[in-house]
C-alpha cells in the first residue's frame, strides 16, 4: 500500500513538472514569404484570428504555432446558400518540423486554383546568422549559381549559403542546366550589401505559357530583413 502511494505521488509530481514546464516553454514561432504574387490569407491564433499579408520581397509578421505545429491558412467564403455562416475554404496545411525555430513557410499561389504550395525551412539565427545569403532552389532544375565570390550547385530543393562579401554591392551569376543547350547564363546582376542584415534569394522556374511552353529562364525572389541587438546583447530578427 505504501508502495502504491509513493507511486502515485511521483506520477503526480512528474505531471505537475512537465505542465510547469510546457507553460515556461518558448512559443514556436513562424513567418510567411511569399514567392509568387501579393497573398492575403486567414490563420487562427490562440482563439484569434488573425489575417496575415505577404508579398514577393516582404515577410509576413510573426505568428505562434499551436503545440501540434499544424499550420492551416484558409480563406472566408459564402455558404451555399448565401444565408448561414461562411465557409473556411483551406489554402494550405503544412506542419512545422521538430525543434525550436522560428521557422519560415515559403507559399506559391497556384494559378486558376487559389491553393497554395508550402515550403518550410529552419529560420533561426543559428541556422541563418547575420550577414549571410541563403539560396534557396525551388526550380525542377539544377542551378550553378556564383553568389560573393562563392560558387554553388544547387539541386532542385536545396539551399545553400554564402558570406556576405567586404564591399558594398556583390553580383549575382546563375546559368541553368537545359536538357537540351547545356549550361545556359540566365542572370547576371548586382546586388546591394547590408551588414546588419540577411538575405533570402528564392529561384523558380518560369510558368509555362501557350507562348512558351517550356521555359529556360528563372525568377529570382529576394528579401531581407533586419538583424539588431537587444540591451542585453542578444540578436533578434526584425
Amino acid at each position: 500500500m505504501a508502495q502504491g502511494r509513493r507511486n502515485l505521488i511521483l506520477l503526480a509530481c512528474a505531471l505537475l513538472c512537465g505542465q510547469l514546464f510546457a507553460a515556461d516553454a518558448e512559443p514556436i514561432k513562424f513567418r510567411l514569404l511569399s514567392t509568387s504574387n501579393s497573398i492575403s490569407v486567414l490563420y487562427d491564433e490562440d482563439g484569434e484570428t488573425r489575417r496575415i499579408y505577404t508579398s514577393p520581397g516582404y515577410f509576413s509578421d510573426w505568428l505562434i504555432a499551436p503545440p501540434s505545429r499544424e499550420v492551416t491558412l484558409y480563406q472566408e467564403v459564402p455558404s451555399p446558400d448565401g444565408q448561414g455562416a461562411k465557409l473556411k475554404k483551406i489554402l494550405a496545411q503544412t506542419k512545422l518540423p521538430n525543434g525550436p525555430g522560428p521557422f519560415l513557410i515559403m507559399v506559391h499561389q497556384q494559378p486558376g486554383t487559389g491553393k497554395l504550395l508550402t515550403s518550410t525551412l529552419n529560420h533561426s539565427l543559428d541556422t541563418f546568422p547575420k550577414g549571410q545569403y541563403r539560396l534557396v532552389n525551388l526550380s525542377k532544375r539544377r542551378m550553378a549559381v556564383n553568389l560573393a565570390d562563392k560558387n554553388m550547385l544547387l539541386e532542385p530543393g536545396k539551399t545553400e549559403m554564402a558570406s556576405y562579401p567586404n564591399g558594398r554591392k556583390t553580383w549575382l551569376k546563375v546559368a541553368v542546366n537545359d536538357k537540351d543547350s547545356g549550361w545556359i547564363k540566365v542572370v547576371s546582376k548586382p546586388r546591394p550589401v547590408q551588414d546588419t542584415t540577411r538575405t533570402s534569394i528564392v529561384i523558380m522556374d518560369i510558368p509555362p505559357s501557350d507562348a512558351d511552353p517550356d521555359p529556360i529562364g528563372i525568377i529570382v525572389r529576394e528579401a531581407r530583413e533586419q538583424i539588431y541587438e537587444t540591451p542585453e546583447g542578444v540578436a533578434t530578427i526584425q
